[in-house]
C-alpha cells in the first residue's frame, strides 16, 4: 500500500510600489524566494520501491506573480529507501533565478514478522511443541513477511549464538534450519526474520522439545512390542533382544559395540514379524521408524540415506 497526500505548488506575488525617476526604466534584479515546508521530509517506506512522497514548496516574488517553479524530483514521485536530494528552481518574469534544495528521507523502521511452520525429526516425523522424541535430529521450516522484503532468517538452538538459516526453498520467503546429533534432554529453538533494511523480528518464534534417553527410547519400543499379539517365541526373542540392548547401556549412558548386535537381532526378528498378519500398518510404521532412529543415534551401521530425504522439510537444500 502506498500512501500519498495530494499537495500542489503555491505561487505568491508580493507587489511593491516603486518610485521611478522620469526618463529612467525600472530593472528587476532580485530573484524570487523559495519556501520549503520541512527539511528533511521523513516518510516510512510503503513497499520494496520506497514510497510516494508529496511536499509543499512555494515561491514568492516582489514584482510579479508570474513565477516558474520546478522541483526535481517533483512531488508525487517514488522515492527509494534512503536519502534523496530535491532541487527546486524558481525563475521570475525578469529571468532572475533562485535554487533551494532539501532532503527526502525514506526509512524502513518496521520489523518483519516470522512464522514457524514445519518441525520434523529425522525418521520419526512431525512432533508438537513441548513434546518428546527418540530422534536426535530435527529440522524446522519457517517463513516471514515484511512490507519491504525479507532478506533472510537467523536460527538459535539453546544458548548458542544466532546463525543464518542453512536451508533454502523454492517458495519465496521460506527457509529452514536443521540440526543433527543433538544431546539428550530439553532443547529450545528460536527463529527470527530479517528484512532487507536489516530490521530483525523482536519476537522470535520459539519451539521446545525433549530428546529422551536412549534407554527410554528402547524401553518405549519394548512396551509397544508387549502390546502386540505375536506368537510367544517370536515375541520372546524380540523382547530378549531389546532387554540385552537396554542392559548394555551404563548409568553414564555409554554402551559398547554389542548394542548394535542386539538391535540388529531385533531388527531381523521384526522384519519376519512385519510380513505376517499379527502387526498393523501403524505398528509397523512406528516400530520401523523407531529402529531407524535408534540405529542412527547409536551409529549402528545407520542406513545410507540421501541427506535431502533425511532433511524431510519439503524440497529444502543446504547452502
Amino acid at each position: 500500500m502506498q500512501i500519498a497526500v495530494i499537495v500542489s505548488f503555491t505561487y505568491t506575488s508580493q507587489s511593491v510600489s516603486y518610485a521611478q525617476v522620469p526618463g529612467t526604466q525600472f530593472v528587476d534584479t532580485v530573484p524570487p524566494t523559495i519556501n520549503i515546508s520541512a527539511d528533511p521530509i521523513i516518510s516510512e517506506a510503503s513497499g520494496p520501491l520506497g514510497s510516494i512522497v508529496n511536499f509543499n514548496v512555494t515561491a514568492t516574488d516582489g514584482v510579479s506573480d508570474n513565477i516558474n517553479l520546478q522541483c526535481i524530483p517533483p512531488p508525487g514521485s517514488i522515492f527509494r529507501i534512503g536519502d534523496t536530494t530535491v532541487v527546486c528552481t524558481a525563475t521570475d518574469i525578469s529571468g532572475n533565478e533562485k535554487k533551494e534544495s532539501f532532503e527526502v528521507k525514506i526509512q524502513d523502521t518496521i520489523p518483519p514478522s516470522t512464522e514457524l511452520g514445519t518441525y520434523k525429526t529425522s525418521w520419526m516425523g512431525e512432533i508438537g511443541n513441548q513434546e518428546y522424541t527418540i530422534s536426535d535430529d530435527i529440522g524446522f521450516g519457517f517463513s516471514g513477511f515484511d512490507i519491504v522484503g525479507i532478506e533472510g532468517f537467523e536460527c538459535k538452538i539453546d544458548e548458542k549464538n544466532w546463525q543464518p538459516s542453512t536451508i533454502k526453498y523454492q517458495l519465496e520467503n521460506r527457509m529452514g534450519c536443521y540440526y543433527m546429533n543433538l544431546e539428550q534432554g530439553q532443547h529450545t529453538f528460536q527463529v527470527r526474520a530479517i528484512d532487507t533494511s536489516g530490521n530483525k523480528d523482536p519476537n522470535p518464534e520459539i519451539f521446545s522439545w525433549t530428546i529422551i534417553t536412549l534407554k527410554d527410547a528402547i524401553n518405549e519400543l519394548r512396551e509397544r512390542i508387549t502390546l502386540l499379539d505375536l506368537p510367544f517365541n517370536l515375541k520372546s526373542d524380540l523382547l530378549n533382544s531389546l532387554d540385552n540392548a537396554i542392559n548394555n547401556i551404563q548409568e553414564n549412558e555409554s554402551y559398547d559395540h554389542l548394542i548394535c548386535e542386539y538391535i540388529d537381532s531385533f531388527n531381523y526378528g521384526f522384519s519376519r514379524a512385519s510380513v505376517s498378519d499379527f502387526i498393523t500398518e501403524d505398528d509397523t510404521d512406528f516400530i520401523g521408524k523407531s529402529i531407524l532412529a535408534i540405529r542412527d543415534r547409536t551409529g549402528c551401521n545407520s542406513p545410507i540415506v540421501d541427506p535431502g530425504n533425511e532433511r524431510i522439510i519439503d524440497e529444502g537444500t543446504t547452502n
